[in-house]
C-alpha cells in the first residue's frame, strides 16, 4: 500500500494579516497509477512542497501516523483498505475529527456512498469520472482556511 504524506506549503495570503498557511495532505492508495495521478492533481494547487513518502503495512501504523502528523486532508482509495475501510474512517474521525476525508471509489452506488458518509467520510468521488474534483476540493479547503 502506498501512503504518501505531502506536507505542502500551500501558500495562501490573508489580505489582512499577510500570513502564509500550510496544508498537509495524506494519500492512502495501493495503486501506483492512481497514487501518481493524485500526486499530480495535488501539485496543481501547491507552490512549494516537501514530500515524505512512507509505506504503511498495517492498520495500527496508519492510525499512529495520522495521529502524529495530523494531516488536514486524507484521500483514501477505498479499494486499498478492503476489509478495514469503514473501521479506518471511523477511527480517523475519532482521533482527529477535523480532518477532511475524501473517499475515492470505483463503486458509484448510492448505498456505498451512504455507508462511507455514515462512517465519517466527508466526500465521495468516483475514480472513473470525478478524480479531477480532488484538486477543486483541496482548493476549496485552502480558501476556507483563510
Amino acid at each position: 500500500m502506498y501512503v504518501m504524506q505531502k506536507e505542502t506549503e500551500i501558500k495562501t495570503r490573508n489580505a489582512l494579516s499577510n500570513k502564509e498557511k500550510s496544508m498537509k495532505i495524506l494519500i492512502i492508495d495501493d495503486s501506483e497509477i492512481i497514487y501518481n495521478r493524485l500526486y499530480k492533481l495535488t501539485d496543481r494547487i501547491n507552490d512549494k512542497q516537501r514530500d515524505k513518502i512512507s509505506v504503511i503495512t498495517n492498520f495500527e501504523n496508519l492510525l499512529m501516523d495520522i495521529y502524529q502528523t495530523t494531516p488536514d486532508v486524507i484521500i483514501i482509495n477505498t479499494y486499498s483498505l478492503r476489509g478495514t475501510l469503514f473501521e479506518t474512517i471511523r477511527a480517523i474521525k475519532t482521533i482527529r475529527p477535523q480532518i477532511k476525508i475524501i473517499s475515492l471509489t470505483e463503486f458509484s452506488d448510492k448505498t456505498f456512498e451512504n455507508l462511507l458518509k455514515d462512517a465519517g467520510s466527508d466526500y465521495f468521488i468516483d475514480i472513473a469520472s470525478g478524480i479531477d474534483r480532488v484538486s477543486e476540493l483541496i482548493g476549496s479547503f485552502k480558501s476556507q482556511s483563510d
